[in-house]
This record gives C-alpha cells, sequence and structure tokens, in this order.
C-alpha cells in the first residue's frame, strides 16, 4: 500500500493532540501563565506538556493502537480517501 501522504487516519496518535492541547491550555490558564520565549519559561511549558502527556488514558492509546488493523483495512477500501475516523 503507497502511503497517501496527508492521510491522518493511519496515525492513531493524531486523536490525541487536541486533548493534549486542551490539557495544557488549561493548566497555562490555572496558572496565569503569559506567552513568553525565555528559557524558564520554554522549560516550564515543555513540563506542562510532560504532564498532560502523562495525564492521558492508557486504555484510550491502547485502544487507538488496537485499531490500526480496521483503519487500514477502511484506507485500502476507500481507496486512499479520507474515512470515519
Amino acid at each position: 500500500m503507497s502511503w497517501p501522504s496527508q492521510l491522518l487516519d493511519l496515525n492513531p496518535l493524531e486523536n490525541r493532540w487536541p486533548g493534549l492541547k486542551h490539557r495544557f491550555h488549561k493548566r497555562f490558564m490555572e496558572l496565569a501563565l503569559c506567552r513568553s520565549t525565555n528559557v524558564a519559561a520554554i522549560e516550564k511549558y515543555c513540563g506542562m506538556i510532560h504532564e498532560a502527556w502523562t495525564e492521558v488514558d492508557q486504555k484510550l492509546l491502547q485502544g487507538l493502537i488496537e485499531s490500526m488493523t480496521e483503519r487500514v483495512v477502511a484506507v485500502i477500501a476507500a481507496k486512499d480517501r479520507l474515512i470515519d475516523y
């Protein structure tokens, strides 16, 4: 199977980015932070992203991984067009 360049359906983590972004933003707002590019702020943001990632439900990630066979079959059947995932 050729790999379609823009087909997000074959990346199980693509479904997790909105949740990760939401967790990060919520924490950002709770701490009343403001955007900054200084080294200390960037290190703090990196730590916050790491915390948000570790809060991701492992069962959900496992389910996304286990859905890959179904995703590949659906993509092949759709002839490389978007599928409903």
